[in-house]
């Protein structure tokens, strides 16, 4: 995954953080790809700054979700996972 995300353009990252209420990551990329033995798959792509070589990766099955909804289920989960 991390080789996929080195390959996009930092023109293919959107700015997030003024559009949801997100604190950590800043930049945004969603995509369909195929994942070899799982399928179809929404894959979202994170970064704390445009800049940054790190990235976080959200997958989900639902592939009619668009991104910024697979984002806020994932810290709504997040938060479940951590009490």
């Amino acid at each position: 995954m991390k080789w996929y995300a080195k390959h996009l353009s930092k023109k293919s990252f959107t700015r997030i953080d003024r559009i949801v209420d997100e604190k950590r990551y800043k930049w945004f990329f969603e995509t369909t790809v195929t994942m070899k033995n799982v399928g179809k798959v929404k894959l979202v792509v994170l970064r704390v700054r445009k800049n940054s070589r790190s990235f976080s990766f959200l997958a989900s099955n639902n592939t009619k979700l668009d991104g910024l909804q697979v984002l806020t289920y994932y810290k709504k989960r997040w938060d479940i996972e951590m009490l």
